[in-house]
């Protein structure tokens, strides 16, 4: 007999696009799972913690009439992004006869291990930042990242996008010793680069001034911004650029893809090679992880992120 499940999307904002886009996850993976997908229910610009929703609660009412049916959602965030929250309405949906359980995605759209960097310019106006925020968001759900990493990667973009074009702007003491121009400092950068486990972050700006992080006045306006960088982040530093100007990066480290079938079994032991005997060779020593970072970073250095794209 065919199980009856239903889905459930919640949303902090009102973006259609990617209520259909999580409407498509859920109806492919009642598709593929053999369940028969009744009705899926979405609340819009509804927060995190609140706990009366009328689409849920609409929800609820359904499962009740129905024999043990399944809540399918794209991912734990849907229903809240706090543990105590989430419980709460994991216990509703049991006590009305249902049970969760997470979507996963095809394997076409799990995310891939590594992704060619992507890189955007931007004017150093107020409304960049938004525009940043829009991009980045495309390119993250394009790399099938998961909603709360991509929402947290999101604020981070404008954070560092909105300190760099605070940067940008701001006069420089010695211009003539610089050799820069007004025209010379009009914009700011952002790479977005996907590597393994790691999403890396970057923003350049043409100030050579090293970014700081400010004393924390609770009732100041501005300044928290590399507060929340190196609260979010997995790390987060800057470099000099070979052109002039610095980069501000940070690393996010992403959660384990789901599995989609084509990894090991629970339990399996993989082949391994057998390390060769004697004293190690040229190439057969052991990395170095801090070597090879400051080896990245060289590298990175040589970027001319000072040329402006036509």
């Amino acid at each position: 007999m065919t199980r009856s499940a239903f889905g459930y999307i919640r949303r902090d904002d009102a973006n259609d696009e990617e209520i259909n886009r999580v409407h498509d996850v859920l109806t492919g993976h009642a598709r593929r799972e053999g369940l028969a997908l009744v009705e899926v229910y979405v609340d819009r610009n509804t927060p995190s913690d609140q706990l009366v929703r009328a689409g849920f609660s609409v929800l609820l009412e359904e499962l009740r009439r129905y024999d043990a049916a399944i809540v399918l959602v794209a991912g734990a965030e849907h229903l809240s992004t706090s543990p105590p929250m989430r419980r709460a309405l994991e216990g509703e949906i049991v006590d009305c006869g249902g049970a969760v359980q997470i979507a996963a995605l095809p394997p076409s759209l799990t995310r891939p291990p590594f992704a060619a960097p992507r890189v955007f310019q931007f004017p150093a106006t107020a409304t960049s930042a938004r525009e940043a925020r829009a991009r980045g968001r495309h390119v993250l759900r394009a790399w099938h990242l998961d909603e709360e990493t991509t929402s947290t990667t999101v604020l981070l973009i404008s954070e560092l996008v909105a300190n760099a074009i605070t940067a940008s702007t701001s006069p420089y003491e010695e211009p003539e010793e610089t050799g820069r121009n007004q025209t010379d400092r009009g914009f700011v950068s952002l790479r977005l680069s996907l590597s393994g486990p790691r999403l890396l972050l970057e923003v350049w700006d043409r100030a050579d001034t090293p970014p700081h992080q400010q004393d924390q006045d609770l009732t100041a306006e501005s300044g928290r911004g590399l507060v929340l960088v190196s609260a979010l982040s997995a790390r987060w530093s800057f470099y000099p650029t070979r052109g002039g100007g610095k980069v501000v990066w940070c690393e996010i480290t992403l959660p384990r893809p789901q599995n989609d079938g084509r990894g090991a079994r629970s339990g399996q032991v993989l082949p391994r090679r057998t390390p060769p005997a004697g004293p190690p060779g040229p190439g057969n020593g052991e990395q170095d992880p801090d070597l090879l970072r400051r080896v990245v970073l060289g590298l990175r250095r040589l970027d001319d992120w000072s040329h402006k794209e036509e």
